[in-house]
């Protein structure tokens, strides 16, 4: 038996997002070699700063590593991850700033 609902269409409805609502990233991620195999490079256009951070999502949108970074590129290892797609995002206090999508093959 399934619950009787009654929805109108536009009104009251739940949005979900990969991103915070509002928030433009403010960085380009380039990743490669995209499908990997054991390892990926993550650069962006502009330095990573202190406090800032890249953290890795599988798709149900659990968060896998959260790991630091500096300099302007970063090399993400497998470490034994399953095959499949995931999400980056570069994060700081105030939230999301690039986005990125990649396979692990």
């Amino acid at each position: 038996m399934t619950n009787t609902v009654f929805h109108t269409v536009g009104h009251n409805f739940l949005l979900s997002a990969l991103h915070e609502p509002g928030a433009k990233p403010s960085h380009l991620l380039q990743i490669w070699p995209n499908p990997a195999s054991q390892f990926t490079t993550v650069w962006t256009d502009k330095p990573f700063a202190p406090g800032q951070r890249l953290v890795l999502r599988n798709a149900l949108g659990q968060v896998l590593r959260d790991v630091p970074v500096q300099g302007n590129k970063m090399e993400l290892q497998r470490a034994g991850l399953p095959a499949g797609l995931y999400f980056l995002e570069l994060r700081d206090a105030r939230g999301v700033l690039g986005l990125g999508k990649m396979v692990w093959e």
